[in-house]
């Protein structure tokens, strides 16, 4: 049996390799002769709608070549990489600069351009504070900068696999614009002992449409600061949560995501404990009170304070809670 993407007509494989950031389309065209023959075309005209880059020369001049020598008419987002690779003194490279004039002529070549993602290593585990400030001041001047002249723009800012200690930069630096803030992944990490700077960010991404939370410690984390941080959600239009790596209960659930049951249309559950055998009636809460579009639930553990026992197939749950569907 073939590989699906051999199989695929060639106009829709081509649509595919448009919408990957454009190293991983190029990957993907070199796995296999059949592949790069159907999607060949796709780098015929430079219309792919990601751009990838991290804060060191050679991505950016790399970026910088594809934004003016070879204009991108359909880019739609650019993703900066705050990870190990990036250059820790970016006044050298006048970073800051480099990325104004990068936004400019993303959106003189593209009417499509409207997302900026700020992504952070999610590989990089109990760095030091600080180590990323000095790139995160590059990034959100240039941001800073860039919005002052184009004030009636669309464009959504979404933040990857931040730390609490980072938040703390965001907040004292890009004030201005957290307004622009679409989605936000956090990471709990070992020596997180509060969540405020977290908690001063949040009231102001007023428009926060995707929130994730993510358990790092390598530890237990309890719905504790969990609920703390949803308790400084401010946006009234919040879509969708993501929880990984947390013990809970269904009343507890249930406390942090009741304020949000008007707007919310997607939960995603993994590696979830449920204490006092309370999965089941979590299900039964959530398919009565709220009209979702999506639920994602994987990983999923019970214990009743002795034995703890892997839920097999959790979305069965849903599943048989949801109506057959009326025949003909």
């Amino acid at each position: 049996m073939p590989p699906p993407l051999i199989s695929l007509p060639p106009e829709l494989l081509c649509d595919i390799l448009r919408k990957l950031p454009i190293e991983e389309g190029r990957n993907m065209l070199l796995s296999c002769r059949e592949i790069y023959d159907n999607g060949k075309h796709a780098f015929s005209q430079k219309c792919f709608r990601v751009i990838p880059l991290t804060l060191e020369h050679e991505s950016m001049s790399q970026a910088e070549d594809l934004t003016k020598e070879q204009p991108c008419c359909f880019l739609e987002e650019i993703i900066i990489r705050i990870d190990r690779e990036c250059d820790r003194h970016p006044e050298k490279l006048h970073l800051e600069d480099r990325l104004l004039s990068l936004f400019t002529n993303a959106l003189q070549v593209s009417t499509k351009f409207d997302t900026i993602t700020i992504q952070y290593d999610p590989e990089e585990f109990g760095s030091p504070v600080g180590r990323n400030r000095a790139p995160t001041k590059a990034v959100v001047w240039a941001i800073k900068t860039f919005l002052k002249g184009h004030e009636n723009t669309d464009l959504k800012i979404n933040i990857q696999n931040i730390r609490l200690h980072d938040c703390a930069t965001l907040f004292a630096l890009g004030k201005s614009f957290l307004n622009r803030v679409h989605s936000i992944g956090l990471r709990f990490e070992p020596h997180d002992t509060t969540v405020r700077s977290i908690q001063e960010l949040l009231p102001l991404a007023t428009n926060l449409k995707e929130i994730s939370l993510m358990n790092d410690t390598g530890e237990t984390l309890t719905s504790n600061p969990i609920r703390k941080v949803m308790k400084a959600v401010s946006s009234k239009t919040l879509e969708s949560i993501s929880l990984a790596g947390v013990d809970t209960t269904k009343d507890k659930l249930q406390e942090i995501l009741h304020p949000l049951k008007a707007s919310l249309k997607n939960i995603k559950l993994q590696q979830m404990t449920f204490e006092q055998k309370s999965f089941e009636s979590f299900v039964r809460y959530i398919s009565r009170d709220y009209s979702l579009e999506d639920l994602d639930l994987e990983d999923i553990w019970e214990t009743d304070g002795k034995k703890e026992h892997e839920v097999i197939d959790p979305m069965s749950y849903w599943y048989d809670l949801q109506p057959t569907p009326a025949s003909s």
